[in-house]
């Protein structure tokens, strides 16, 4: 592993991982992972980052990252579009959020900002609905994003699993309804909203992925080189969605580290 590393090696890493032109790349990050930039700062690390994928996928090519704002939910803090940070997600997405020609979808708990040729499609008219159908994560699973994960291992990282519980019907979740204040043309007015929670009076634990990225060993391609630090991973979304599909078919726990023993779903 190089101690430090320039912007052509970003290049060449990210390149090496499907990063290309035209394409459309849903980034999830922790820059921090991947220290060791020649040029010192975390500014000029999140500035070379940016570009090095901007300058890789060209002005037909899109970049989309998650902007969540689970904080909000069940305060009465309105989320406003524009102002609203997303939390826990990355310097990358709150970049990404920032630059003036960025799109983002309206959603108070779970948004996604995208800029490139494709921001609009991706985040326009989102359904109420954070995973549902239309959703901008459903969006970019169906025309097969490339998923770069920067400086995590993907089981940390990937949304895209809540959409595989939502599509298969997971028992343990349900689709809740949360009247949220929200800025629309500087008015603030509450609306509902859907999310996928799960049962609190239930014993379940998560076991973070681990089982089912262990399933898809061999069945997703999953890429990876080092980059300073860390570790950069790629892997395509429609892929993960159907192979992740197959085995949530056959084990529709696998999500959780055991399934639970109090089923408050059952009736």
């Amino acid at each position: 592993m190089k101690a430090t590393y320039s912007y052509d090696d970003i290049l060449a890493a990210y390149s090496s991982l499907g990063v290309t032109t035209g394409e459309t790349v849903y980034v999830t990050s922790d820059l921090w992972e991947v220290r060791g930039f020649e040029k010192p700062g975390g500014k000029a690390l999140l500035k070379a980052h940016v570009d090095a994928i901007q300058e890789l996928i060209g002005p037909g090519g899109t970049i989309c990252v998650p902007t969540a704002s689970v904080h909000l939910c069940n305060t009465d803090e309105p989320f406003d579009l524009e102002k609203t940070e997303g939390k826990l997600r990355g310097a990358i997405s709150e970049h990404v959020r920032r630059l003036p020609d960025s799109r983002r979808s309206f959603h108070p708990f779970f948004s996604y900002a995208a800029v490139g040729r494709k921001a609009d499609a991706l985040t326009r008219n989102a359904p109420r609905g954070a995973f549902v159908y239309g959703s901008p994560e459903y969006r970019m699973m169906d025309e097969n994003a490339l998923c770069l994960s920067i400086g995590k291992h993907p089981r940390f990282t990937c949304t895209t699993v809540h959409l595989v519980e939502q599509a298969m019907g997971v028992p343990y979740r349900y689709s809740k309804e949360f009247m949220h204040p929200v800025i629309r043309d500087g008015e603030v007015s509450v609306e509902p909203f859907n999310y996928f929670v799960y049962y609190l009076d239930s014993d379940i634990e998560r076991d973070g992925n681990r089982t089912l990225f262990k399933r898809l060993a061999g069945e997703l391609l999953m890429q990876e080189t080092q980059l300073g630090a860390g570790t950069v991973y790629s892997y395509r979304m429609r892929e993960f969605f159907e192979r992740s599909c197959d085995i949530f078919n056959d084990d529709i726990y696998v999500w959780c580290e055991t399934p639970p023993t109090q089923r408050p779903w059952r009736k």
